[in-house]
């Protein structure tokens, strides 16, 4: 009885905590010669942000709109620089599920030899508390994964190594 009691108490203790993390991820990868970026956003989340740092959008109703300042913020608070040149990533997608929106973005760079990438990111951190931002990177058949926060901004992923 006192084992169940312990495995049940953890098994409790898990699923409250799983889903108070806090946490984006963005994946840039490698596909067919193209490089994407991949963002999956906690939807209550970005709002909280979003409404914070443009509080007029809480009268915008239509997606098109909402899609355009989603991406003002990502300009503001998300810049990679691939062998120190910098990119800004096109936007091709934003879908809109129950919990999470996700963002499919193309890299606009040349069919190359990744050797660096220099990661400043600072979305979601000013208004949610305890919020990380996991990027994880895919590429030159390695996977690489790094977790910023309020305490680390930035990072580079180096692939010379």
């Amino acid at each position: 009885m006192k084992y169940l009691l312990s495995i049940l108490f953890v098994l409790f203790s898990c699923v409250g905590y799983g889903h108070d993390i806090r946490m984006a991820i963005f994946e840039i990868s490698e596909d067919n010669k193209n490089y994407t970026l991949d963002i999956s956003f906690d939807k209550k989340d970005l709002e909280r942000s979003l409404i914070t740092a443009y509080p007029e959008l809480l009268t915008v109703k239509d997606n098109m709109t909402r899609e355009s300042y989603i991406k003002d913020y990502l300009e503001s608070n998300f810049q990679l620089a691939i062998n120190n040149k910098c990119i800004a990533p096109n936007i091709e997608a934003v879908t809109y599920e129950d919990e999470y929106v996700r963002i499919h973005a193309t890299l606009p760079i040349k069919w190359q030899s990744v050797e660096t990438i220099n990661v400043f990111n600072t979305c979601l951190l000013d208004y949610n508390e305890g919020h990380s931002n996991i990027i994880k990177v895919r590429l030159n058949k390695r996977t690489r994964t790094f977790r910023l926060s309020a305490e680390r901004i930035t990072t580079v992923v180096d692939y010379r190594e």
